[in-house]
């Protein structure tokens, strides 16, 4: 029986700032998944392939059994998409192919270094929602790594996260101006949930988000 949730290996998502145990100031997913020109469509499909993949990885091994037919289905992409999405995945080392048959086995890359590092993924809402992220354009690129970043620094004991429109600017490499529609993409596709709360120090209200589907 499937776990409610899947896992998401965090290592390629955190830097320095959002993990003691990373050295780099910048991460993966702030260095090779962004918007210039031709990448931008790109690094979407690799993203949404990845969350696919996630959504149906085996716990203890890190590996993945989907069909194209399947991560088209999931991802919302076209076939010739689902193969560039896949492709940039393997240029940036975050998975592997295994050859079975008609079948590929994608084998997550779960360790760095010496630590292995992993969040709850809400398998569900990857499932039933995924595609309903939009392929092209920036607001669905910012989303994702917001998504991805979320889900990577949520504390094991809460379900809800507090998180500043400049952390988000810093740590996903995302534009702030992109941040407001990004958010409430995440919002409209059953992802997020957003509130305002005031700091416990301060009388301004911050971001709270809740992420639908993960429970402690």
């Amino acid at each position: 029986m499937q776990t409610p949730f899947s896992r998401l290996p965090t290592w390629w998502i955190h830097n320095s700032k959002t993990n003691d145990n990373v050295q780099s100031e910048a991460s993966l997913l702030q260095e090779y998944f962004t918007a210039k020109g031709s990448e931008l469509g790109e690094n979407i499909a690799a993203l949404k392939c990845y969350l696919a993949l996630i959504s149906n990885i085996t716990f203890s091994s890190g590996k993945s059994k989907l069909t194209y037919s399947k991560i088209e289905e999931i991802a919302g992409l076209s076939r010739p998409m689902v193969a560039k999405g896949i492709q940039r995945l393997q240029e940036t080392s975050l998975i592997k192919i295994d050859r079975e048959g008609r079948i590929n086995s994608y084998q997550i890359k779960l360790d760095f270094d010496d630590f292995d590092r992993w969040a709850k993924a809400p398998r569900d809402a990857l499932i039933k929602n995924l595609s309903d992220i939009p392929s092209r354009g920036i607001y669905a690129l910012t989303a994702l790594k917001i998504y991805l970043l979320l889900l990577a620094i949520r504390n094991g004991k809460a379900v809800e996260i507090s998180a500043s429109y400049d952390f988000l600017e810093r740590n996903c490499s995302i534009q702030r101006q992109n941040i407001r529609k990004a958010l409430s993409l995440l919002s409209n596709c059953g992802f997020i949930d957003i509130a305002k709360t005031a700091g416990k120090d301060s009388i301004y209200l911050h971001n709270e988000f809740k992420l639908r589907g993960i429970t402690i």
